[in-house]
């Protein structure tokens, strides 16, 4: 049998370490963390090389005593529990007391602390678990703690690191998390010598503003509810303020930034009717609950909790957000999916003139005996819905690509949604908003790969304010926005478009913009496709014909004859089918 034996304790720390510190984000957290528990007003946070080679955390907190610095880097050393049952009444950020332990055996540390009312101030070094002399040196009130070379005896965690633009935003959610539920503290993050906020405390809605723009507080409202079970406060966004991405949603317990799907979803259930499913809401909400009724001990990054009462906050949560939206009438009056070619305005109807019976008209010559032809008397939208329900598909015998949009007959629009055109003892039924895209897709998709877009000049230039996770997006492809044609200057979070590509109206252009601008975090997508492509789909999805509008004969032949010249005419961009051949056999047993 093997011998059982202990870990050292250097071997011990780079093991917790690999659950505490996955990338620079985590140690931001711990740090700015503890700079909190330590009674701060004012935090300075500094990063070189989005976190890789510094991350500096200064603080004017209450210190640590030179004989309890060394300790401070101690594995399960803490000063926030002293017993089991304190777990259960957590009032302080860190409790675990791994993370400096851990952060010391995978980078070198530096430990900055002067106490209040001592003249003296001492440093503790400890470079990858090895620690050295404590010496006297000369230090404001607080501490300061910084971390260099991180992951500095461990190459292989190094190589996994993202580039410098992922690894700076996850930086950025971090300080926004922290900065976001202490509003009384004076809040500063430096990048490279770069100041990205610096946030004077304030009360929460001017904190969102500091933190996400100046205009950020006039697209959201307050939530407040107070029951037995949970005080739910905080903000939530206006839908037509809703983006594609996720960045801008926070919920924190008792004081704590946490992740938690189940509660997610009691607000997205707030907004059914408000958003297309692409969007999601952004939302500040603040939950307080009894201390007891929370478990927070399941993970070490501390930002996955259990709830007693989830059903109950669920609902309770889902009430209070739509009593939110809808007392400052954010709730939609208006059904935007009815046609308004269907539209009466019955009112003027009976203003002018009295009820009057409705006409039965009946048809003499009609005989239910007599046979007619299968295309005369059925009804092509019920044979859409089940053919689409039966997925019907094309007989082995016919090949797709042999398919042509031509015809001898004119098509005609069915529920203004579909065009349908009669060949071959076949019914083509085709989408046209699927098919419209698919053109619109690779004309622009021609022209932009063709050569590099020309940029056309806007009589009137637009501002867009960003904030500091919007910038560095906009780092991120700023040469590609350039080279589809868009004239632009920054200045501080400043943005100025002068210009866009010659091929799109103003308009269009700044909805391509701020697309591209959200899918700039999206690292996959970014990898996936080119920017080209990405631009060509999101305009394809906003300029093609939708359900709904009515088309003239000449414009069905025209988009069809178009559809007809593409190079993939059976998918859309999305990668949905765009047209269904039904077979008048298939028809026919229907009856």
């Amino acid at each position: 049998m093997p011998e059982i034996f202990k870990l050292p304790e250097h071997v011990a720390n780079q093991i917790a370490a690999g659950e505490v510190v996955q990338r620079p984000a985590s140690v931001v957290k711990e740090l700015l963390e503890n700079a909190v528990d330590a009674g701060s007003t004012s935090i300075t946070l500094v990063i070189k090389e989005s976190g890789k080679e510094l991350i500096s955390v200064i603080d004017n907190g209450v210190g640590i005593d030179r004989a309890q610095l060394e300790l401070a880097f101690e594995r399960h050393a803490t000063s926030k529990i002293r017993s089991a049952e304190d777990l259960f009444t957590l009032s302080t950020k860190g409790f675990r007391g791994e993370a400096l332990a851990s952060i010391a055996a995978i980078a070198q540390v530096s430990c900055k602390s002067r106490v209040q009312g001592s003249e003296e101030a001492f440093e503790y070094t400890n470079h990858g678990g090895q620690s050295y002399d404590i010496k006297e040196v000369v230090a404001e009130v607080g501490t300061t703690i910084s971390v260099k070379h991180l992951f500095f005896n461990i190459p292989a965690r190094r190589n996994f690191l993202k580039s410098n633009s992922v690894e700076l935003k996850h930086c950025i959610d971090e300080f926004q998390r922290v900065a976001l539920i202490h509003t009384d503290i004076h809040w500063k993050m430096y990048s490279d010598d770069q100041v990205l906020f610096d946030l004077p405390p304030s009360n929460l809605v001017q904190r969102i503003g500091h933190v996400f723009g100046s205009k950020y507080p006039e697209r959201v409202v307050p939530i407040q509810e107070t029951t037995e079970v949970v005080k739910i406060s905080g903000y939530v966004q206006k839908p037509e303020f809703a983006k594609k991405s996720r960045q801008e949603q926070f919920f924190f317990v008792n004081g704590r930034y946490v992740r938690h799907s189940y509660l997610h979803k009691a607000v997205i259930k707030a907004y059914e009717g408000l958003l297309n499913n692409e969007y999601q809401p952004g939302y500040f909400i603040f939950l307080e609950v009894d201390p007891s009724m929370v478990d927070v001990n399941i993970h070490p990054t501390k930002t996955e909790i259990k709830l007693i009462d989830e059903f109950e906050i669920f609902t309770l949560l889902q009430a209070s957000v739509r009593h939110s939206l809808g007392q400052f009438r954010v709730n939609a009056s208006i059904d935007f999916d009815l046609n308004p070619d269907y539209q009466v305005d019955y009112r003027s109807e009976r203003s002018s003139s009295p009820g009057r019976m409705p006409k039965v008209q009946v048809d003499p010559s009609f005989n239910p005996f007599v046979s007619v032809e299968a295309s005369d008397a059925l009804g092509f939208s019920q044979l859409v819905v089940e053919t689409e329900a039966e997925q019907t598909t094309f007989s082995d015998d016919f090949e797709r690509d042999a398919i042509s949009f031509e015809s001898s007959q004119p098509p005609i629009q069915l529920d203004t949604k579909y065009l349908v055109i009669a060949r071959d003892n076949k019914l083509l039924l085709v989408d046209q908003y699927r098919a419209h895209q698919r053109v619109i897709y690779e004309q622009l998709l021609a022209a932009m790969t063709v050569e590099v877009s020309n940029s056309q000049q806007w009589l009137f230039s637009e501002e867009i304010e960003l904030n500091p996770s919007e910038r560095n997006q906009f780092s991120q492809i700023e040469d590609q926005l350039r080279d589809l044609g868009f004239a632009m200057s920054l200045k501080d979070n400043q943005l100025t478009l002068s210009g866009g590509p010659e091929f799109l109206d103003t308009p269009n252009a700044l909805k391509l913009f701020k697309e591209l601008l959200n899918l700039s975090q999206d690292k996959h997508s970014l990898e996936s496709f080119s920017t080209a492509e990405l631009s060509a789909r999101i305009l394809s999805r906003n300029m093609a014909i939708r359900s709904g509008v009515k088309l003239t004969s000449e414009q069905m032949r025209k988009l069809l004859e178009d559809l007809n010249l593409c190079k993939e005419r059976e998918w859309s961009p999305d990668q949905k089918l765009i047209f269904r051949l039904i077979d008048i056999q298939e028809i026919s047993r229907k009856f």
